[in-house]
């Protein structure tokens, strides 16, 4: 993945943002149930032949997810980190460096293959990453960054792969967005809401479908997002934040959406 000079250069002061979000992470078991768990290290060959952070798997490895969806990389497979837009390495650093090695492992691999559908893939790395010890709030950063920035693709093939053209159009890496995302790292280390997982994915797909982000104005759409709230967002209360749609209000208006292009 080839990155203008430029586009170094307008991120490289998010990493002051984001280097403060790296202190206090929770050290977690990989058999951590909440989060899921792995059955193996992962072993690997550099194959400085075909890149510079190449690497080929020698032995199959499996995470197995909160759901119990197991999440199979097979021996040989060939991984280079690609999967995470390369911006965000500035902010936390390369792929396979850090509790999040392991987790950028079968990221790439399921969205090289795309045997699953991407959504799934993006929400496996966030889980993947709070099983190794990542912490909340830096899982949420690299989960954003693929949410929104990273491969997309239009299902799956029955015979499991997904031809090229499967490949949907993500917003643009520019400008615009990387004042966005410093927006939104900014209003994560906040924390005004205590949001959880969960709630941060209806907030991306709010984005992604204009069609919802309408319907939550609608009587019916904001009880229908109210009762969404109250089921997934664990910490929501009543007399601390009033009613959902103000966090609603508070994303458009302190951070918003990315620019489509």
């Amino acid at each position: 993945m080839t990155v203008p000079s430029t586009w170094l250069l307008s991120v490289a002061p998010l990493v002051v943002v984001a280097t403060s979000l790296l202190h206090g992470n929770r050290i977690a078991s990989a058999a951590d149930s909440e989060f899921g768990r792995y059955d193996a290290e992962i072993s690997a060959t550099w194959q400085s032949r075909q890149s510079a952070r190449s690497m080929r798997l020698d032995r199959a490895a499996t995470y197995t997810d909160p759901k119990g969806q197991a999440w199979p990389v097979p021996k040989g497979a060939v991984v280079d980190g690609a999967s995470i837009p390369q911006s965000l390495q500035l902010f936390v650093g390369t792929p396979f460096v850090g509790r999040y090695r392991r987790a950028t492992v079968f990221h790439d691999f399921y969205c090289d293959t795309k045997l699953r559908q991407w959504k799934d893939v993006h929400e496996m790395f966030y889980y993947a990453m709070r099983a190794d010890g990542v912490g909340r709030r830096q899982a949420q950063i690299m989960w954003a960054a693929v949410r929104y920035f990273g491969p997309r693709w239009r299902g799956v093939e029955r015979s499991g792969k997904c031809v090229d053209s499967c490949d949907e159009a993500v917003p643009a890496k520019s400008t615009v967005n990387v004042k966005w995302f410093r927006k939104y790292v900014d209003w994560l280390e906040r924390d005004r809401w205590d949001l959880n997982f969960a709630v941060h994915q209806s907030l991306a797909r709010i984005c992604e479908e204009p069609r919802l982000a309408r319907s939550v104005w609608t009587v019916d759409g904001a009880w229908k997002f109210e009762r969404s709230v109250r089921k997934n967002w664990t910490r929501w209360k009543s007399d601390k934040h009033g009613p959902p749609l103000l966090m609603i209000r508070d994303f458009q208006k302190t951070v918003g959406c990315p620019a489509s292009s």
